[in-house]
């Protein structure tokens, strides 16, 4: 990797006004949503740490408890301004390239994160992501970007939208920052496994009773589809392709 280090830092709060708590809900009789997804970036060959970073809220205790208990890396910050809480985490930690990866998505692909680390180097860009033209299913989202990045979006960015989701300055600023949108071969942007509802948690859980394998990849998860097309219907009112929808969460 050319003695390039990549951090991941994931974002997590319980306070989601559509599905309190959900992170720490129960995908089978082992693992919890934050664990599974824990699990799943282990994986991964080319991530150096992963960190929670996660806020000063009260109700957010749970989620520094529980990394205290299993030896994760965290950070506490704010709740509101998520921009400067992924800068002050990144510099803590000294994070050089950093991977954005949101709590609610514990199906999220290790290797395909890696094909996404892999580009991030070969194309030589600021910013990477797979969700601003979605052709992946919404859930298996990530961004990547500088450290160098990151910084300058902390210093200049000034609009209230821009420090609550991260991304978007960077994504706006074409003259200054070099993007590249990774695409699927095929679009398969129309299945959902993000959890943001009850029904959500409902497919997810299934899915996962499915798959015998670890880590699940995408290849595992289409084929449970295909073959189970009925569990469509169980989040089906969720569906819906959004281009900001996982680059604009709040957690």
């Amino acid at each position: 990797m050319n003695g390039e280090v990549f951090d991941c830092i994931i974002q997590a709060r319980l306070g989601s006004t559509r599905f309190p708590n959900k992170i720490f809900e129960k995908i089978n009789n082992e693992k919890i949503v934050l664990e599974f997804l824990l699990e799943q970036l282990k994986y991964s060959k080319f991530l150096n740490n992963i960190i929670i970073a996660t806020t000063s809220l009260d109700e957010d205790k749970k989620i520094v408890d529980f990394c205290k208990k299993n030896n994760i890396d965290y950070f506490i910050g704010d709740s509101e301004n998520v921009l400067d809480r992924y800068y002050q985490c990144a510099k803590k930690f000294k994070s050089k390239n950093i991977v954005r990866i949101t709590s609610d998505c514990p199906l999220i692909d290790p290797y395909l994160l890696d094909k996404g680390i892999k580009l991030f180097l070969e194309k030589k860009v600021d910013f990477l992501t797979n969700s601003l033209e979605p052709t992946f299913p919404h859930g298996l989202d990530f961004q990547i970007f500088t450290f160098n990045v990151l910084d300058t979006t902390h210093r200049k960015a000034t609009e209230s939208f821009d420090k609550e989701h991260v991304v978007p300055y960077i994504i706006n600023q074409k003259k200054n920052f070099s993007n590249y949108i990774m695409k699927n071969n095929k679009d398969l942007s129309g299945y959902r496994v993000t959890i943001d509802w009850i029904e959500d948690l409902q497919l997810v859980k299934n899915v996962v009773s499915m798959i015998n394998k670890r880590p699940i990849e995408i290849n595992d998860l289409m084929k449970v589809f295909l073959d189970n097309p009925e569990l469509l219907k169980i989040n089906s009112k969720r569906h819906g392709k959004n281009l900001f929808s996982n680059l604009t969460k709040n957690n």
